[in-house]
């Protein structure tokens, strides 16, 4: 892989992850650039897989917003199936000797999760469980649990883990392995599947396939019941996904994309909690996120050519004009975009 350093970071950046195929072998390059405006830097890039084993999920588009450490300085990455973390202040890379792919790092800082793939010689593909390390390597705490998950969503505490599986979303003590809730829906397209947050609701999650007309639900806490925060209008081909729901850090309010089943036409919308208001956002986008202070969301377009995002634009939410962040042309694109404050 190549580094370069980023020097000391300072106020917001909005982190996108480009897949290039102008390279002699196709990279996953993490760029930055900030909000405000200016120059767009590399942060790092590093081969990805174009093929792997049959029916084993390939870990060649990062979802960056869970593979930040809290402080946003350090990220982790699978490279060749190994975990490295990048120090993005001093482009300094660190191979943690862990095999493991679509890390997650918990939101106390404390350990990464990520999975694992375990043969299986009864299905055509091997099963993908669950795994735990200390940020800074070491030992492999194996959760024995089959995931149809390409990124784990962490508790804030970081004790526990949102586990999408068959027909059901299992929360696990991470400590012990143990599966202290099951909550029977199908969660929603992977990887953005949830969002947790320090506040009422806890959660946020997406479901698929808009059952009993929910296609977004939350909890209160970890053991409270289900709420429904959004109802489609239609079930079936009509169903209107929910995906990527994303807490406003600074509102009380949720950022989420709504989608036809099987469209690349999605608009944003901002849930208001407290009073239920769900506002559509006037524009098209395949991923969106907050600002650090919610009065903008920053958002890729879809490219109709070749999928994910095109473009990195900011919406800024009193009526001031867009503004352009990052343009790929060609057969690059766009895979998804985090917000960052230091």
């Amino acid at each position: 892989m190549r580094t370069n350093p980023m020097g000391l970071l300072s106020g917001n950046w909005i982190f996108t992850a480009k897949q290039a195929f102008d390279q002699p072998q196709p990279e996953a390059q993490i760029w930055a650039v900030p909000i405000a405006g200016g120059a767009p830097k590399l942060a790092f890039a590093y081969v990805v897989p174009g093929g792997g084993i049959p029916e084993a999920p390939i870990d060649n588009a990062p979802y960056l917003r869970r593979q930040f450490s809290p402080d946003g300085r350090r990220m982790v990455i699978a490279v060749n199936g190994q975990l490295v973390v990048v120090d993005l202040e001093s482009g300094a890379a660190r191979a943690l000797g862990v095999k493991g792919t679509f890390p997650s790092w918990s939101r106390d800082g404390s350990r990464l999760a990520f999975l694992l793939t375990v043969p299986n010689p009864n299905a055509i593909g091997p099963d993908v469980s669950i795994a735990t390390v200390a940020a800074d390597g070491g030992a492999v705490h194996q959760l024995g649990l089959l995931t149809q998950a390409e990124s784990l969503e962490w508790s804030v505490d970081g004790m526990n883990l949102l586990v999408p599986q068959q027909g059901r979303v299992s929360i696990v003590d991470v400590a012990s392995g143990a599966v202290i809730r099951t909550i029977d829906v199908q969660s929603g397209p992977a990887p953005s599947f949830a969002h947790f947050r320090r506040g009422t609701p806890a959660v946020a999650l997406a479901l698929f396939g808009c059952v009993a007309s929910r296609s977004l639900i939350s909890l209160d806490a970890i053991s409270a019941p289900i709420r429904t925060l959004v109802t489609s209008p239609g079930t079936g081909e009509q169903c209107l996904l929910a995906l990527d729901p994303r807490w406003n850090p600074a509102a009380d309010e949720l950022l989420y994309v709504a989608a036809p089943m099987n469209a690349l036409c999605c608009r944003p919308h901002v849930l208001d909690i407290a009073s239920g208001k769900d506002a559509v956002i006037p524009v098209e986008a395949y991923q969106a996120t907050w600002s650090a202070d919610g009065s903008e969301i920053a958002y890729l377009t879809p490219s109709r050519a070749v999928g994910y995002g095109s473009t990195i634009r900011v919406w800024p939410r009193d009526g001031r004009n867009e503004r352009v962040l990052l343009v790929v042309t060609g057969y690059d694109r766009l895979v998804s975009i985090a917000s960052v404050a230091y």
